[in-house]
């Protein structure tokens, strides 16, 4: 018999047109989880009422936290979430428009080390993307460089991909920022700089693009050559630095020296021309793509990193 205790982390908005696909595939999970620890980000629907119903009728513990009142966005609000979530083996994130394959669940289980005595560990799988109708469209790329340097960069993990043992959250539960970009991306710096990440290429959901994503997979080819220009140069500039300098605060202390001196070097680059010729030159800053390499780059040199 296994007893490990998995808890599903959400944060709901407006969630009613898709929120029932989405709790039929858990309660469809070969593992099913034991409980739902939530926080509805002000909805104006009935997706609480939904997810209560299911809850009673699946015989799921459900746990509602209130302690905000105000709207929180995303990242906040998922992470507010975990750190009253109280403790378990197993966590996982989850987006209330998506479809979770059946063994979703137990892939995430098999990849990792659960326990009081584990060392942080996040799990991460690729995403099978589905229209609103949940007609395949496609798979998500698989990472080429999963390390702090890309996390300093871009985000290559999706949340609702996500699971983690209580030593990541308990990590994760150290510092609530104000400046992550979202909290994936908050995650993935924590895993890659203090913690192990696994990723798992067999896609374990069905990742659905609407209108009313919050993040989604986005365009390719020219038009994401095109947002990306747009963004470079009319977008809001300093974001990553922000969240950087954020994460060396609260973590800075404990990170060996190379991740400290690297993510020192980029932060520097903010102070003069020189440190950003240094740190656009000499620091290894992995992507995925030529044009990310060269916008990365054109971000620090530019000081719009």
């Amino acid at each position: 018999m296994n007893d490990k205790i998995v808890t599903i982390v959400l944060s709901t908005y407006n969630g009613a047109p898709f929120i029932d696909a989405f709790l039929a595939s858990l309660a469809a999970q070969t593992h099913r989880p034991d409980r739902i620890v939530m926080r509805d980000d002000g909805s104006t629907d009935n997706t609480v009422e939904c997810i209560c119903q299911w809850a009673e009728r699946e015989s799921i513990e459900l746990l509602i936290n209130n302690e905000f009142s105000s709207r929180l966005g995303p990242a906040r609000s998922f992470l507010a979430v975990l750190g009253a979530s109280g403790a378990s083996d197993l966590y996982l994130f989850a987006d209330q428009d998506d479809v979770w394959l059946p063994e979703k669940i137990q892939r995430a289980m098999d990849h990792l080390v659960t326990g009081a005595s584990a060392s942080p560990m996040l799990y991460a799988s690729r995403l099978t993307i589905v229209d609103s109708s949940l007609r395949v469209l496609g798979h998500s790329k698989i990472p080429s460089h999963i390390s702090f340097p890309n996390a300093m960069a871009e985000n290559c993990l999706t949340g609702c991909s996500m699971a983690f043992n209580q030593g990541f959250a308990d990590l994760i539960n150290i510092y609530s920022p104000s400046n992550a970009i979202m909290h994936d991306w908050w995650c993935y710096l924590i895993a890659a700089a203090l913690g192990a990440v696994v990723f798992d290429e067999e896609p374990s959901i069905l990742y659905r693009q609407h209108a009313a994503n919050a993040v989604g997979e986005g365009p390719h080819g020219l038009s994401l050559l095109l947002r990306r220009i747009k963004r470079f140069f009319r977008g809001e500039p300093n974001r990553r630095s922000a969240q950087l300098a954020e994460f060396m605060q609260a973590y800075g202390k404990i990170f060996d020296k190379k991740t400290f001196d690297l993510a020192q070097s980029v932060l520097d680059s903010r102070t003069s021309l020189a440190a950003r010729i240094r740190a656009t030159c000499f620091c290894p800053i992995p992507r995925r793509t030529l044009i990310d390499k060269i916008g990365i780059r054109g971000a620090i040199f530019f000081n719009r990193y």
